[in-house]
């Protein structure tokens, strides 16, 4: 009676001393493939949730703040999309503003998520600064207000070009 010897990890180890039989190839190979289809259907999942999250929050904001929804809106079109639309070749835009819409705790998320299901990805820096206004000549005593710019950097698929 021949016996088979036991196989252990170590033999199923692509090497030059090694090597695996047509049959724990196959097997291996099907569990690859169910690795890499299994990988693929949750990455497929999260961006489907990331979707559908996106979608919920853009419904919320339309029905629990529908002005300062449409105002962001209107913001986008009036103010950033002009210059995004002459940096459509870059395929980047970096807009600046100091408008006080953006001190509102909801501005800036609903913003990063018009932006976004629009396909556009974008980053908002809020940068605060403290100008001087006035200097107390008896006391020395600087007098400042506070300057807050809110830098939003845009990205989006370059427009193509012909190239000669």
């Amino acid at each position: 009676m021949v016996t088979k010897p036991e196989t252990s990890a170590s033999d199923h180890e692509l090497g030059d001393e090694s090597f695996m039989s047509a049959a724990e190839l196959r097997t291996y190979m099907d569990e690859m493939q169910m690795a890499r289809a299994a990988k693929s259907s949750d990455g497929m999942d999260r961006a489907d949730r990331a979707r559908q999250e996106l979608v919920k929050r853009l419904d919320g904001y339309a029905l629990e703040h529908p002005k300062m929804f449409a105002e962001i809106v209107r913001m986008i079109f009036s103010k950033f999309m002009p210059i995004v639309s002459r940096h459509a070749i870059s395929g980047r835009a970096y807009v600046n503003s100091e408008d006080p819409i953006f001190n509102e705790p909801l501005a800036i998320p609903m913003l990063i998520d018009i932006f976004s299901e629009r396909g556009y990805h974008i980053a908002v820096d809020k940068q605060f600064r403290e100008i001087p206004e006035r200097v107390d000549l008896r006391t020395g005593v600087i007098t400042t207000r506070a300057k807050t710019v809110y830098r939003i950097h845009i990205f989006f698929e370059a427009s193509k070009i012909r190239r000669g």
